[in-house]
């Protein structure tokens, strides 16, 4: 008879929190990429919070490379707590200080259903010793997160949460020479779960992205969710264009969502929650190796969505794996979408 293992670290019991149940992924096989994910036993503890710059995140590939946590602060173990007046952010209290903080690290204030809470950290000794609150905002019927820096993990979202657009939060996959640098005739899909906020919080929307310059509209591979358009837009090739090209309308981002892209042949596939939604024909010039490290979140030059949650990120070559990219879309989000439900 199968069994399922669950191993529970010190920090996690300490926390409260349930480790992973140990499982081999199901999209698992010869043609796999990368596999991150939030809640997979390897990739991350559920029970560390607070996220330091350069913390290794697991890749589930055997083989493949690590990925590394780039939060944009110099410091880490800092956190706060917001408490609510009437709807509005009224203080922050320090619950811990951290350590190694040359400067004030940037603070985001992030869900709580309202908007327009700012806040700022002072710093002495290397350590956060209070916040200042610069506007309480209004309509938040529950204490926002109080994000330091860029990312921070959050067992309750079950994801990794970006905060201040400023520092640019995202978990790089490699170093850049990995992936994307051979067998670039063959076809691939990338896909992504994540959780949006409810409001648009103001960004650019990126997700994944291997993106060689820093327009919006570079070269690919690269994929993009925006509130203001509600279009899926993504490369697959090195077009480059003035404004924002490879577009699928998808309806504005809402709540927790699948999304995803991929190259067949010479089209290119948008994918939404488990199934295709567009096609279009990949431009010339065609897809070229370049050494810019695989960002998931923000770019590196560039900045995702502030209170976006990163779940959960799968890459494949389909050429050698045989499969097609809708039976990997399909079954990604039949197998995985409601282990992210809150």
């Amino acid at each position: 008879m199968a069994r399922s293992v669950i191993i529970k670290s010190p920090s996690a019991m300490a926390a409260g929190v349930s480790n992973p149940v140990l499982s081999r992924d199901g999209l698992l096989d010869a043609g796999s990429l990368w596999l991150v994910d939030a809640l997979r036993l390897g990739c991350w503890d559920p029970g560390v919070a607070v996220v330091a710059g350069d913390a290794v995140v697991g890749n589930l590939v055997s083989g493949a490379p690590s990925a590394l946590v780039k939060n944009g602060t110099a410091g880490n173990s800092g956190a706060g707590t917001a408490v609510l007046t009437a709807g509005a952010v009224s203080s922050i209290t320090v619950s811990a200080g951290g350590k190694l903080y040359a400067t004030a690290p940037n603070v985001a204030l992030v869900g709580g259903g309202g908007t327009g809470a700012t806040a700022t950290a002072a710093v002495s000794g290397g350590a956060i010793t209070g916040f200042t609150v610069t506007a309480g905002g209004s309509g938040y019927t529950s204490p926002p997160d109080v994000v330091i820096g860029g990312i921070a993990f959050n067992a309750a979202r079950k994801g990794f949460l970006l905060g201040s657009s400023a520092d640019l939060g995202r978990i790089q996959i490699g170093t850049g020479n990995q992936y994307f640098q051979n067998n670039l005739a063959d076809d691939f899909v990338l896909a992504t779960m994540v959780t949006y906020p409810a409001i648009d919080p103001g960004g650019n929307g990126w997700l994944l992205s291997k993106h060689a310059t820093a327009a919006y509209s570079g070269v690919g591979p690269w994929l993009a969710y925006r509130y203001s358009t509600s279009y899926l837009f993504g490369r697959m090739d090195a077009y480059i264009s003035g404004s924002p090209t490879g577009a699928a309308p998808a309806g504005a981002p809402a709540g927790l969502m699948q999304v995803g892209i991929a190259k067949v042949g010479t089209n290119m596939l948008y994918f939404k929650n488990g199934v295709q939604i567009a096609t279009e024909a990949l431009r010339s010039p065609d897809l070229a190796a370049n050494a810019t490290p695989f960002n998931w979140g923000s770019t590196a030059s560039q900045p995702a969505y502030p209170g976006l949650v990163l779940h959960r990120t799968y890459g494949a070559d389909l050429t050698i794996s045989g499969r097609t990219a809708a039976a990997v879309i399909a079954q990604d989000y039949a197998e995985n979408i409601g282990r992210f439900i809150p």
